[in-house]
């Protein structure tokens, strides 16, 4: 009986060590929470094509100019530093050093993009913020890089991969209950009126607000609150978190920079999700670009209040109320269709919603859009949770050709390609507004522009988000890694890291 108990300790134990390594609890949440950091990071750029055009009164076509300019010159940057990233070896780890470095500095240029002067001729706010976003645009994407890649790298369990995703994106939605009123919380600040919060005709609670100036001083003082969160949720998980130390299977040196670009250009899973994010980020982006102004002032009839309260903050709070239901079904979804099928369900819930758009998009129906977005966020939250956790998938169809970890290199370049994409569509939003008549100037002084402007506006933006809608829809029918697939990778490479261990135990034993 002792030597049955003992054989099943012993079983027990086994099965254990070949458990599928999973991260504590608490540095899921630690890294989860890194994401509010990220999230003003991201909110105030996001903000910014609107706030120059809307708030400073800025040409769109110029402003466009000034967002795509950066991205020119930051061809190797993002790669490289996802590079270094991947084969640093400090005392702290692989990633927290940069997302120390970076949460910070990344704090200080937000509070210097918004001191341009709007009376600045057209050839200062070129070089001033050129200058500024080119900066910010390293800074950004250095820290956005170096958390998704932590993020990658918290499980090995091709279910549990999604769940880490949803609560990534759990603890993103929870600053945007805040961050999506930015807008009409400088407007508050301009009119030194109360800052009310409401809902369905519900008002939440009522903060008496400071008279700062105009909206430009407004723009400036919700900067600094922005960039003091960024220090706080950028600073706190970096230093708290414990980062995973891995087992390098490569025999020999580390592959250099250009050596790696061409493996990831020939990894095909990595280059079938480039493709889908190219696909979604061209059609979501030059809709969102000019979204906002058709909200404003086709739909809500000129009143950016009704737009904040009802389209922005409502979908705010349905996107935090469908994160935390997504959060639990992650992985039961996840090994129930594979993430495959999840891909493919999500990206046609997206075509059909784009499709549903040029019927919906009507004056006076604000309501029926937030219903509209009620309806399709729980496959839209499931499609993005798949799409982030498809990557060390990736990462693990590369480990098992190189015998490297480069979650670094991979999350760069897609990182790079993400504000590529969106740079390109500020510079192509910009000449779609100014080629349909919008007059910034003009609406800057209150002046709305005209019907047939925004109808021009709302062809422009919804043509190419239908169409790639459709291209991203066809795209996920080709993903290569199914449920299968990855289980005979993760067998393999789990042979090779204990071969590796008892290697350098070898190694560490004879000296």
């Amino acid at each position: 009986m002792a030597m049955d108990q003992g054989t099943s300790a012993t079983t027990q134990a086994a099965a254990q060590d070949n458990k599928p390594f999973t991260a504590r609890t608490l540095d899921l949440h630690l890294w989860g929470s890194s994401g509010i950091a990220q999230y003003f990071m991201w909110k105030e750029f996001a903000l910014a094509n609107f706030v120059f055009i809307q708030v400073f009164g800025l040409k769109p076509a110029i402003v466009g100019m000034i967002f795509m300019a950066p991205r020119l010159l930051d061809a190797f940057f993002d790669p490289l530093m996802g590079h270094l990233s991947d084969i640093s070896n400090t005392r702290w780890g692989r990633r927290r050093p940069f997302m120390f470095v970076t949460s910070i500095v990344g704090a200080g240029l937000l509070l210097a993009l918004y001191w341009v002067q709007p009376d600045w001729p057209d050839w200062a706010h070129l070089a001033y913020l050129g200058t500024v976003l080119t900066l910010y645009y390293y800074i950004w994407g250095t820290y956005e890089m170096n958390r998704r890649a932590m993020g990658y790298e918290l499980s090995d369990d091709y279910s549990v991969r999604s769940k880490i995703q949803a609560i990534g994106t759990w603890w993103f939605t929870l600053p945007s209950l805040i961050g999506s009123s930015a807008y009409f919380f400088i407007v508050k600040l301009s009119e030194g009126s109360a800052w009310e919060p409401s809902l369905l005709g519900y008002t939440f609670f009522s903060i008496p607000l400071p008279d700062v100036g105009t909206k430009v001083d407004a723009v400036r003082y919700v900067a600094m609150i922005c960039a003091g969160i960024i220090l706080v949720f950028g600073l706190g998980p970096t230093l708290l978190i414990k980062e995973r130390k891995w087992v390098v299977t490569r025999q020999g040196k580390h592959a250099g920079l250009f050596r790696c670009l061409l493996e990831a250009i020939k990894n095909r899973p990595f280059v079938m999700v480039l493709l889908l994010r190219l696909a979604e980020t061209l059609g979501a982006s030059l809709y969102t670009a000019v979204g906002i102004f058709i909200n404003i002032h086709y739909v809500c009839g000129g009143d950016e209040k009704r737009q904040q309260a009802v389209m922005q903050i409502g979908g705010a709070v349905l996107g935090f109320l469908v994160a935390s239901i997504v959060w639990p079904l992650a992985a039961p979804v996840t090994k129930l269709i594979g993430k495959r099928w999840g891909l493919i369900l999500g990206y046609g819930a997206s075509l059909l919603s784009a499709c549903l758009l040029p019927l919906i998009v009507r004056p006076d129906w604000e309501w029926v859009l937030l219903a509209h977005t009620l309806v399709f966020l729980i496959p839209f939250s499931m499609q993005k949770v798949f799409l982030e956790s498809v990557m060390p998938d990736i990462c693990d169809y590369d480990e098992l050709k190189s015998g490297e970890r480069r979650e670094g290199l991979y999350t760069s370049v897609t990182t790079f390609i993400n504000q590529l994409e969106i740079s390109l569509c500020s510079l192509i939003a910009g000449c779609m507004m100014q080629r349909a008549g919008f007059d910034s100037k003009a609406v800057s002084q209150g002046v709305a522009p005209s019907t047939e402007v925004l109808h021009r506006l709302m062809w422009y933006g919804m043509t190419p988000l239908i169409f790639f809608s459709l291209v991203a829809f066809v795209i996920t029918w080709f993903m290569p890694l199914t449920p299968k697939v990855m289980a005979e990778i993760h067998a393999e490479l789990e042979k090779r890291r204990a071969a590796a261990r008892a290697n350098q135990k070898e190694a560490t034993d004879s000296q």
